[in-house]
């Protein structure tokens, strides 16, 4: 029983000393659920281009990283059509991202509008290479 309690705490302080830095350059891959349609996040620290691999349709976002887990994201442009309404909701809202955990294939993130504390969470898996 000492043996799990030691293998469990190890794994907490692991999982709390994780470098986020990793993922914040780099190409990485997102596939939503309930969606077939795959993207491309190329990340350069303080921007973020979101490319739809299937219609090409690429949304650029600005980064602020509170710290290296963690971070807001701001839609500066995209080259989507979408309905006046639709522009303005996705303007007018802050994505926030909070990593989780980090693997050596994929990060596992928390996503929601405007702050933690918002009722809309994503948790979902980032890849660092195509699947």
């Amino acid at each position: 029983m000492r043996v799990i309690t030691c293998f469990i705490a190890l794994l907490l302080t692991a999982f709390s000393s994780q470098d986020c830095s990793i993922i914040k350059k780099g190409t990485f891959y997102f596939y939503p659920p309930d969606s077939s349609e795959p993207f491309q996040i190329i990340r350069k620290d303080s921007v973020q281009e979101e490319i739809n691999m299937k219609t090409k349709d690429t949304s650029f976002w600005k980064i602020i990283w509170s710290d290296d887990c963690f971070a807001r994201l701001h839609l500066i442009k995209t080259t989507k059509k979408m309905e006046d309404d639709e522009k303005a909701f996705l303007f007018g809202h802050t994505t926030v991202m909070h990593v989780l955990s980090i693997s050596n294939k994929y990060y596992i993130f928390k996503g929601r509008l405007d702050s933690l504390n918002s009722p809309f969470t994503i948790v979902d898996t980032v890849w660092f290479n195509k699947r």
